[in-house]
């Protein structure tokens, strides 16, 4: 949340790389990173896991002076997708996300409330999509995403140029928990070794919780890591 001495739409972080600029945000209760994406000529941007804190992100977007069109979700647990709603109402723009998360999707105001006692609607401007697609963001962008089940049935990786968003499926050196409903720890597994092999064409991971990371560190860390590993989360910023 945004103190008195940190004016609103600041990002926690800014990366520049090949033409794009990605701010991140650091939302919520869960300190999810919410990324706002833009070409270098800042004509088109995308917003990714919009978690909470709708002014801050509106203000964000409004700073950049970008067009914002989209909003595209790693997967749909609440506390990723708390300001989706508002701020697809906001800017009259679809929300993207995995058809096997729709139910999630529709059921996270119900999970959001018995969690942490938050209010909020599920997004009804929704386009789904299956196992991959693609969205022209502008000056010969591309964001693509790929199926990643295994946090959520619909988790998803979404990846743009040089930059991969992993949501809650791969964090900085930890992955995602499958003890959720619906979480799958082998499905998990086969999406972090589908995921190693994508990532050899990146410079940057960006994560849903906790620092980005490069792909290198990223790749490195995946073939060293047991599958029987204990499947963690983690908040920090």
């Amino acid at each position: 949340m945004s103190t008195p001495h940190e004016p609103l739409g600041r990002p926690t972080e800014t990366i520049e790389i090949q033409n794009l600029v990605i701010e991140r945000f650091c939302v919520g209760r869960h300190r999810v990173n919410t990324y706002l994406v833009a070409t270098a000529a800042r004509r088109s941007a995308i917003l990714i896991d919009p978690g909470a804190e709708a002014p801050t992100l509106q203000a964000g977007v409004r700073a950049m002076g970008a067009c914002l069109h989209t909003i595209a979700l790693t997967h749909a647990h609440w506390d990723h997708v708390g300001a989706a709603q508002e701020l697809s109402d906001m800017f009259e723009i679809p929300v993207y996300v995995q058809s096997r998360d729709r139910p999630l999707l529709r059921l996270a105001p119900v999970y959001a409330l018995r969690v942490d006692g938050v209010r909020f609607r599920a997004p009804s401007r929704v386009i789904t999509w299956d196992e991959h697609a693609s969205i022209d963001i502008g000056d010969g962008h591309q964001l693509e995403m790929r199926a990643a089940p295994g946090h959520t049935p619909g988790g998803a990786v979404l990846g743009l140029g040089p930059v991969v968003f992993t949501g809650d499926t791969l964090l900085n050196r930890s992955v995602g928990r499958t003890d959720l409903p619906g979480g799958s720890r082998q499905a998990l597994d086969q999406s972090l070794e589908d995921l190693a092999g994508r990532l050899t064409t990146a410079v940057w991971v960006c994560p849903g919780h906790g620092a980005p990371w490069p792909a290198r560190d990223a790749i490195e860390w995946l073939a060293s890591r047991s599958p029987s590993e204990t499947h963690t989360i983690h908040d920090d910023a």
